[in-house]
């Protein structure tokens, strides 16, 4: 359990360049940072150094986000802290061809989709708890913070969400599923915002196009040079500069939710998440995939 009066953050894809760079920032604020990934070397290497070098505390968790039990049994784990402040899904990855998790989903969706979903079915109740009383004074941008959840989307276009074939199962590409899952996800924030008392805020976020965060080797292998080039030639933005407007929207103390922010501007909502009655079939059918009653929260 955390101490007392500490904020607790949790970042999926901790472990990656942009999460990896918010849990500092959040750690520098004196946040206790729950990082979770994959990578065991590299987590428990970056827990330790926030631990010795920021004013705030931090845990790695090794978790494989495609694993459903895996996801539950976080959230059990999140609510031994007994609060919960904020909340950074970062998670992200591709597959150059598809797979299906050990629970039938394709895998994209999966990670970077679906967990989340999962996660903030999980972890609501513990986030209501924390918010502030009713939500009143955070609506109006006086006492406590809001409890905030900022889902880390991407470029992708504006076109519908096929609801018909979210698992990629025809023509599968990278690119498409990729583009999927973060429609998924962005229409899901909206959704969630919407159905959320005042005192626990939502927003999907865009942090820019960070060539830094692409060059690991989860990308297919044709892809990946290209952006260790424009990383080293400095194209789009750094993962500083992201995880500074992450951290600005994880941290705000604004009852605004429901927002879409692409790099440091509010956006307009896209099309496919603006339509109220494909939001609600979208998240019924990713309460199916994940086995839950969709009447929540």
């Amino acid at each position: 359990m955390s101490d007392e009066g500490t904020d607790v953050a949790l970042v999926t894809g901790g472990t990656g360049v942009i999460g990896g760079a918010v849990a500092r920032k959040l750690a520098e604020r004196g946040d206790r940072v729950l990082l979770v990934g994959r990578d065991a070397d590299r987590g428990s290497s970056l827990a330790a150094e926030l631990r010795d070098g920021t004013p705030g505390d931090a845990a790695f968790l090794r978790v494989d986000l495609a694993d459903r039990a895996a996801v539950r049994e976080l959230a059990a784990t999140v609510r031994e802290e007994g609060r919960l402040d904020r909340f950074v899904a970062a998670a992200g990855t591709f597959r150059e061809a598809r797979e299906t998790t050990p629970d039938g989903i394709e895998y994209t969706l999966a990670v970077n989709y679906l967990s989340t979903y999962l996660l903030c079915h999980e972890l609501v109740p513990l986030a209501l708890e924390t918010a502030p009383g009713d939500g009143g004074d955070a609506a109006m941008g006086a006492g406590p913070d809001p409890v905030r959840v900022v889902a880390l989307t991407a470029a992708v276009s504006d076109r519908q969400i096929d609801l018909d074939d979210l698992q990629s199962a025809t023509d599968y590409e990278l690119q498409v599923a990729y583009a999927r899952s973060k429609r998924c996800l962005t229409s899901f924030a909206v959704e969630l915002a919407d159905r959320l008392p005042d005192g626990v805020a939502v927003d999907a976020l865009h942090p820019g196009f960070v060539p830094e965060g692409r060059s690991r080797e989860q990308l297919p292998w044709f892809v990946r040079g290209p952006y260790r080039v424009l990383s080293a030639l400095s194209v789009g933005d750094g993962a500083d500069t992201a995880a500074d407007r992450v951290v600005e929207v994880a941290t705000g103390g604004s009852g605004a939710t429901g927002r879409y922010i692409e790099g440091g501007e509010r956006a307009d909502v896209p099309a496919f998440a603006a339509d109220e009655a494909a939001r609600g079939e979208l998240w019924r059918r990713s309460a199916e995939l994940v086995d839950v009653d969709p009447d929540w929260p």
